[in-house]
């Protein structure tokens, strides 16, 4: 199995793009298709935004746990080989905010959705890309017009995306550390995924329903503490930030 500090750029994109496909569609006996699962959450409140945060802390739940992934993993198959918990990790990520686009009223088969989603994966700011497509950052709080985009800014937040997870992937990221532990428990590796994943659902949340894609600054601002089996978050006690 080839390591994942080993991919280029291309690689990880096509890593990615193949994710997002098996999120549209599903997989079957496993996963519902992404637009689906929306429906099913959005059948259970008045609100979206409620029913987002519901979905957001489920999703959540399921990457925490370890035992989930791994078996998730083993149903995966993709043309470029990734370990399993690396490439079920990334696919509940990224069907976790491609349902907040969805539950939000974007089009998820648009390009543009889908290079915003991988942006909130990677953690990359959008904010400069956007204006560079004339979206101001006055228009932060408002709905974005994502159809703006032209396809060389969407091309340039794609290009971002690979180089971060290649740095992220060669550095010490959530996934790479739990791999250097040895011994370490399903409770610790739980948990540095949702350190990583709750970073992701506050991203989603901010720039799906609230627009403000400028929010990333805010969320980089939060300080994490090192994940232990005695401080590993309960998923129960989570808040977005717009609830603090």
């Amino acid at each position: 199995m080839a390591e994942w500090s080993g991919y280029t750029q291309e690689q990880i994109l096509v890593i990615l793009n193949e994710l997002y496909e098996r999120v549209l569609v599903g997989i079957e006996n496993v996963s519902v298709p992404v637009e689906e699962m929306a429906d099913e959450y959005l059948k259970k409140e008045d609100l979206p935004a409620v029913a987002a945060k519901t979905m957001l802390r489920t999703q959540m739940a399921k990457c925490a746990a370890a035992g989930f992934l791994t078996g998730l993993g083993g149903l995966l198959t993709l043309p470029v080989s990734i370990p399993a918990n690396i490439g079920s990790l990334l696919y509940m990520q990224i069907r976790m905010s491609a349902c907040t686009a969805q539950m939000a009223g974007y089009d998820i088969y648009r390009d543009s959705v889908k290079s915003l989603v991988f942006a909130s994966i990677a953690g990359i700011s959008v904010g400069e890309h956007l204006e560079k497509a004339g979206i101001r950052r006055d228009e932060g709080k408002a709905r974005v017009t994502i159809s703006k985009i032209p396809q060389d800014v969407i091309d340039s937040i794609n290009a971002e995306v690979g180089k971060k997870l290649v740095n992220k992937a060669r550095g010490t990221s959530a996934v790479h550390l739990v791999k250097l532990i040895p011994g370490v428990g399903g409770a610790v590796n739980g948990g540095f995924s949702l350190a990583e994943t709750k970073l992701i659902a506050d991203r989603a949340f901010n720039w799906f329903f609230d627009g403000n894609f400028w929010a990333d600054s805010l969320v980089k601002s939060r300080k994490r503490e090192p994940v232990s089996e005695d401080n590993v978050v309960n998923i129960e006690d989570y808040t977005f930030m717009d609830e603090e």
